[in-house]
């Protein structure tokens, strides 16, 4: 376990403390020293940050989080019998549900300002339509076309405008056309051009003009030259973007020794103007523009890390936020403000508290904005991420995107997969895919729609439920639990290359006096297809985790089918044909003992058809899995 890092320079050492089960206590770094607790299930209570501020988390039997309180107030959830969120209640009582159709799918949320949000599935489970309502009628509706792999070739929008899409056959995106309402032809067209490896080569835009791009052998963009005017860029050792210049305005940047970006000079004047600060997990908790500081009330018990207050250094709210699936509203000095979003998660709409829209934005498709309506103070743009208007970037956790390039300004922490070459890219946005992909972490792209049936090549995080239960012998801890997961991975549909890996497992924690098993996994898996799938490293906290991909794993098979019948799946009769198969995996990763794990384990392989045609190839996979890491106390 992490204890201290000496960090060079003037930076602050940062030290780790851990419960007897190994979780984390206290963190102590330049900001301080924050504290946590754990309830007897080690489900994190409460977080102390060094200023005092703190937030708090209640559970169900079934692990599920039904309150976050924070000092503007407490937000309450509850879940259905599938453990699906129900309900949100914000601080003010205004309550958002939330409804399911029979396969999971979210086909309608009710707002608790009255307007209501619709979505509508094809057969395969992926997303064609959005439709955004209020007391007055449609706020704002998208029709989404897909082609046979899935990526979307066009959207249709409630006022008649349309937007098309054209893609390569490595699925990175060349043509955006915009059509007016009304329109037969594109009013405006957006071309881009890419080298073998994903780097824009060009962005002609019938408005803007052709912008032409000049890169080093590190795939590091050096220049954007658009009409004569060019705009350079200068890189420190470790891929850190440190200066942009155009013509005579140079802005710089500064970043600390786990590049992370922490200060910079947007006026070029050799001043610093605006800096950042990050707590131990990397995620920002203030800024500081021109000496006046916000800081961020961070809630790091999600999926993906998320500020639930900004707040001055004295201690005064300016904003809240309410979180359910996404983002649901936010209050700005006592106005409250409705997220309304369409099929990528990019706010298009906000509503006030009486369900009138106030403000509409329309980006192009790697997410500057080309219109906004209204004047509402609003961070959460592109994707629903935070954009940094200080910077002229967007902040995704691990690093900042620069939407004019589409790419981001610092390398990617995660080294990518050889499965998916295009992850390999250390600095591109979303696999050169943005109106399908988004990439909330800074690490890896997600996708939308029906993962099976995409394979357009981009990584997916896993979805893991931990439920157990502590018992104590003998003075020590030996913990149990189940542990389910989904792990994603997609490629092209045909032979079977990708597809869910799911597993059910036992994850034990044992401790004797010398040595502590710090996690014995022992399971049964199941597999779809030739499976070319990831390991997720299990968490040991309760709920829903998505978990950051650790090795890799190739997993082989060979079939012999007979047929058989299953009625009522997947909306029609299923026809299936069974192959029996055996299968068996390596993978190398610093998790685990000797950095080797072995699966192995026999299935059937299926092919089902349904009334609307072939639906889903798959092959189901009964194994065995085991790993252990064992460490010297």
């Amino acid at each position: 376990r992490l204890i201290f890092k000496d960090l060079p320079g003037d930076e602050f050492d940062v030290a780790f403390t851990y419960t007897d089960n190994g979780l984390r206590e206290t963190v102590t770094d330049g900001r301080g020293t924050t504290t946590y607790s754990y309830d007897e299930r080690d489900r994190l209570l409460q977080r102390i940050d060094p200023d005092g501020r703190s937030i708090a988390y209640t559970y169900d039997e079934a692990g599920n989080r039904t309150s976050v309180v924070i000092p503007s107030g407490s937000t309450a959830y509850t879940f259905d019998e599938q453990n699906r969120l129900k309900t949100v209640t914000d601080p003010d009582g205004g309550v958002t549900t939330y409804t399911y159709n029979a396969v999971g799918n979210l086909i309608r949320t009710d707002f608790a300002n009255g307007t209501v949000e619709i979505r509508e599935y094809d057969e395969l489970n992926r997303l064609v339509y959005l439709e955004n309502s209020g007391a007055d009628g449609v706020i704002n509706s998208f029709r989404y076309t897909l082609d046979e792999t899935g990526n979307r070739t066009a959207v249709e929008e409630h006022d008649g405008r349309r937007v098309e899409y054209s893609y390569d056959e490595l699925y990175r995106l060349t043509q955006e056309a915009i059509f007016a309402p009304g329109a037969t032809e594109a009013t405006r067209t957006t071309q881009y051009a890419y080298d073998e490896v994903g780097n824009r080569l060009s962005r002609e835009d019938s408005e803007e003009g052709v912008t032409l791009y000049t890169y080093d052998d590190n795939d590091r963009l050096l220049t954007a030259t658009t009409d004569g005017v060019e705009t350079s860029h200068a890189y420190d050792d470790n891929g850190n973007t440190v200066s942009k210049t155009t013509g005579s305005e140079t802005v710089n940047y500064q970043w600390n020794a786990e590049n992370r970006l922490i200060a910079a000079d947007t006026d070029g004047d050799g001043t610093v103007d605006v800096t950042n600060q990050y707590d131990a997990n990397g995620i920002r908790v203030s800024q500081t523009v021109n000496g006046e500081e916000t800081q961020f009330l961070i809630d790091g018990n999600r999926p993906y890390a998320q500020v639930v207050e900004e707040y001055t250094p004295g201690g005064v709210i300016t904003v809240s936020y309410v979180h359910g699936h996404d983002l649901i509203s936010q209050d700005r000095d006592g106005e409250q403000s409705f997220y309304h979003v369409d099929g990528l998660g990019s706010t298009r709409a906000l509503s006030e508290g009486d369900g009138v829209v106030s403000d509409r934005y329309i980006y192009d498709a790697f997410g500057q904005v080309l219109t906004r309506v209204g004047d509402t103070d609003n961070s959460y743009l592109f994707a629903g991420e935070q954009r940094d208007g200080n910077l002229g970037l967007d902040y995704l956790r691990a690093r900042y995107l620069d939407t004019g390039n589409g790419r981001f300004v610092s390398v990617d922490p995660f080294s990518g997969l050889l499965t998916i070459p295009v992850s390999l890219h250390r600095y591109l946005y979303a696999n050169v895919n943005p109106a399908n992909a988004t990439d909330p972490s800074g690490l890896f792209p997600n996708v939308t729609g029906f993962i099976v049936a995409l394979g357009i090549g981009a990584t997916l995080t896993g979805i893991q439920q931990l439920s157990g239960r502590r018992f104590l012998k003998s003075g020590k801890t030996e913990w149990t639990g189940s542990l389910h997961s989904i792990d994603f991975q997609n490629g092209p549909i045909s032979g079977f290359i990708g597809g869910p890996y799911r597993s059910s497992s036992l994850l034990l924690k044992i401790e004797s006096d010398e040595y502590k098993v710090e996690y014995l996994i022992a399971g049964l898996g199941l597999g779809i297809g030739i499976n070319l799938f990831q390991e997720y490293e299990p968490n040991p906290s309760y709920g829903n985790q998505s978990q950051v991909p650790t090795p890799n794993y190739i997993n082989w098979s060979v079939t012999l089918e007979s047929p058989s019948i299953l009625d009522d799946l997947f909306n029609g009769k299923v026809f299936e044909g069974t192959a029996f198969w055996l299968s068996s995996a390596v993978g190398i990763g610093d998790a685990l003992v000797g950095k080797l794990k072995l699966f192995s384990g026999f299935g059937q392989s299926t092919s089902i058809k349904s009334k609307f045609g072939l639906a889903l190839s798959a092959g189901f996979a009964v194994g065995v899995s085991a790993a252990m890491k064992v460490e010297k106390k």
